[in-house]
This record gives C-alpha cells, sequence and structure tokens, in this order.
C-alpha cells in the first residue's frame, strides 16, 4: 500500500531538491500542522537509508525542518516524491559479475552550506564489485573556515 503522499502529488521531478534551498534566511510562512510534514519525512528517510541512496543527502537536509517547517519545505518535499516518482525504475544494484574493481569509495563535502549556522554537509558511498554497499550524509559539528578544511573534517568524521 502506498502512503497517501505518493499518489496524491502529480507530475515528475528531474531533482530531489531544488539547487540553491536553504541559502537564503527570507522569512517563511510556517505550516499550521507539522504532522503531515512529519509522517512524510519519515517515509522518505525510511526509503533512504534502505533502497534510494540518491535522495539520502536531500531528506537528510529536509528532515532538519520537521520541528518547524514552512511552505517551501512542503514544497521541496513534494518535488522529492515527484523525483522519486520519475525514477522509479532506478534500481540498487547489489552485485556484477563483470565488475572487477573491488573496493571502491567516494567521500565528498560542502563548504558552509547551512546558512543560520555555516556548517558543511559530508557524505560518502562505497562500492564493491560495482554494488553499492554503504552511504550515509550528514551534517559536519563543527564550522569549517575553509573548502580543504571541510573535506578534512569530512575525511575524519565518515572515518569514525
Amino acid at each position: 500500500m502506498k502512503p497517501e503522499i505518493f499518489t496524491s502529488v502529480s507530475g515528475i521531478s528531474a531533482v530531489p531538491l531544488e539547487p540553491g534551498y536553504g541559502k537564503t534566511e527570507e522569512k517563511e510562512v510556517l505550516l499550521p500542522n507539522n504532522r503531515q510534514y512529519q509522517k512524510v519525512v519519515g517515509q522518505l528517510l525510511y526509503i533512504a537509508v534502505n533502497s534510494r541512496p540518491d535522495i539520502a543527502a536531500a531528506i537528510s537536509i529536509l528532515s532538519r525542518k520537521v520541528s518547524c517547517p514552512t511552505e517551501r519545505d512542503w514544497t521541496e518535499l513534494k518535488r522529492m516524491v515527484r523525483y522519486l516518482k520519475g525514477t522509479a525504475d532506478l534500481e540498487l544494484r547489489l552485485s556484477s559479475s563483470d565488475d572487477s574493481s573491488g573496493l571502491v569509495g567516494y567521500a565528498d563535502a560542502d563548504w558552509a552550506e547551512c546558512v543560520s549556522d555555516r556548517k558543511s554537509n559530508s557524505g560518502y558511498v562505497f562500492q564493491y564489485c560495482g554494488g553499492t554497499i554503504s552511504w550515509a550524509c550528514r551534517k559536519q559539528t563543527c564550522v569549517s573556515l575553509s573548502t580543504a578544511e571541510a573535506e578534512f573534517v569530512d575525511e575524519f568524521i565518515m572515518s569514525v
């Protein structure tokens, strides 16, 4: 059974989150009731953790707003649902018999992405023989003073 939001949102989106989302500090209208927002965030977190690493960063960012979401946050959450509808044919490949690349890891961090506290986001993905075996995205706990420092902190945080 599909959750209500997945059947009520129409159209598709090419990206899970609008580029530049969260980079403005303008006053926005709060949602009158955040229960539906919390419910959908929980459902999307489950999907991101279990089968869709491509939305992990976006839902991590949107989940920070569960206590006081705005109309814009709700719009972005619906965009993510449209993205999932448009990319329903994507699959998480667990193995490949023709790929002998062994263990490969990728990590990245942005610098001061969050305008309110200037903290960076970190993420990684590990693949074994072409199949994704582990991924994560989280906000760094400290403020980095440069891109190089954000990358260094990313490597340290993800190794712990």
